[in-house]
């Protein structure tokens, strides 16, 4: 990979290059998978906003925007910070595997935020602008490597989280090529890499993510209004960070196929990470009575995620309940539901769990290291005191690009989630699919799904 030097307001610049492709993506001309692909992203990162504002940290995002209302509606940058940090919260949200982005966590509720603000907004621009904020976070995730920047403390998601509104916002406020060149260098201007140290604490992520967002959203805003950038935002964000940029990756040939396309959807809450073993592990089927006669059972993964999902101490919160193997082996065989449940408000170790979770041996793989960044797979071989080995591979998981979730299947991952999550709102997941299979099939305007996320907030 290679740095680079850019003007961004300047024609044949690296950010000037990409604004056309983004400025220039129009509903009309993309193909029916990738529309589809667009309206099942909005469905999915809609199922993860209604459980996430249910989850600990969705119930201080919304404490925190009632408190600073003071019992007024919620404007758009609350709406926008409560829509992201909610969704991000769930670890059902989606994930673009190559650049180590949550995409949809952010694209989408930009998307409806700055939708719902402007009167009668377009369902066909809508759906054209979440193409947009998905080819802007993949490309620059992927451009600075992010599927092994997140194992140097820097967390992919945030930082290209302003960029990702930006062209969102841009897509939706309807922006020439040389205005969102702007708005991507000055939403870049206001990146920074979040301190690590803060990472795990409480709250932190889902309300940073938010803000980051936000400041994205304005910087289209403030680009359409004339405000001017630093010509030299893309160098000055890739050192600010430490990377090597890939500029190439960033202005690859658009449409081959549209990066919508190629984001994975995790059908339970779970690190993507460890998605592919637990996956494996599943697929052997078994049964509490079994587990006294195995004697190890061996994980085997990427080394570059290996210390991450190496968990083999009782999980202390929520969100450590789901980054790691050992814990969700435990719930696949003694409590399977409960690998649905989003909100996790206890997370129990009782001696059966402690058991299992003692014979498991993470190990770093070279076959499934060759296949990393592509894929994150997982393989899983049980010893049993007789002698006797079974192992079973998962490169991609269900819900991954290569097996993605059709309507119907978002509809079941939510179904089952809600009741784990004891969410009792099953009408709205056919409601919900239904206006998002049909967005943009009419020239319509938006509101058929922009309601009903200002009807959960």
């Amino acid at each position: 990979m290679s740095t680079t030097t850019v003007n961004s307001g300047a024609q044949g610049s690296t950010l000037g290059e990409l604004a056309k492709i983004l400025a220039g993506i129009e509903f009309a001309a993309l193909d029916a998978a990738t529309a589809d692909a667009a309206r099942g992203r909005v469905l999915d990162t809609l199922g993860a906003f209604v459980v996430g504002l249910r989850t600990p940290e969705g119930r201080l995002l919304r404490y925190l925007e009632r408190a600073s209302r003071d019992g007024t509606a919620l404007g758009f940058v609350e709406r926008c910070r409560i829509y992201v940090g909610a969704t991000r919260a769930t670890e059902v949200d989606d994930i673009d595997v190559a650049s180590c982005t949550t995409v949809g966590s952010v694209v989408v509720p930009v998307a409806v935020a700055v939708a719902a603000r402007q009167p009668r907004a377009d369902a066909r621009t809508l759906l054209a602008a979440v193409v947009a904020g998905y080819e802007a976070m993949q490309r620059l995730g992927r451009a600075i490597g992010g599927a092994t920047l997140i194992y140097r403390g820097v967390w992919p998601t945030y930082v290209a989280a302003p960029f990702a509104a930006a062209a969102t916002a841009a897509k939706l406020l309807e922006l020439d090529a040389p205005t969102t060149a702007r708005a991507l260098a000055l939403a870049l201007t206001r990146t920074s890499a979040a301190p690590a140290a803060a990472l795990p604490r409480f709250g932190f992520r889902s309300y940073a993510l938010g803000c980051a967002a936000v400041e994205g959203a304005e910087a289209a805003s403030a680009a359409a209004a004339g405000v001017e950038a630093d010509p030299g935002a893309l160098t000055a964000f890739a050192e600010r960070i430490g990377v090597m940029l890939d500029a190439p990756a960033l202005v690859r040939a658009a449409g081959d196929p549209w990066l919508v396309r190629e984001v994975d959807s995790k059908p339970w809450p779970t690190s993507r990470q460890a998605l592919a073993s637990v996956a494996a592990f599943r697929e052997l089927k078994l049964t509490p009575e079994s587990i006294d006669a195995i004697e190890r059972i061996v994980v085997a993964v990427p080394g570059a995620y290996r210390a991450m999902v190496d968990r083999a101490a009782a999980p202390g919160q929520r969100i450590e309940s789901m980054i790691g193997v050992q814990y969700q082996f435990a719930l696949a065989v003694f409590a399977p539901d409960k690998l649905y449940d989003t909100i996790r408000l206890e997370v129990p170790t009782p001696p059966e769990y402690a058991a299992l979770m003692a014979k498991i041996e993470v190990r770093a793989d070279e076959a499934l290291d060759a296949r990393f960044p592509r894929q994150w797979g997982g393989r899983v071989t049980v010893r049993f005191c007789s002698g006797e080995e079974r192992t079973q591979e998962v490169l991609d998981p269900d819900g991954a690009a290569a097996r993605p979730l059709d309507f119907d299947g978002i509809e079941r991952k939510y179904a089952r989630i809600f009741t784990a999550s004891d969410f009792g709102k099953p009408g709205l997941l056919s409601v919900a699919r239904e206006r998002c299979r049909e967005l943009g099939r009419a020239a319509s305007d938006a509101g058929p799904v922009t309601d009903l996320w200002t009807s959960i907030e």
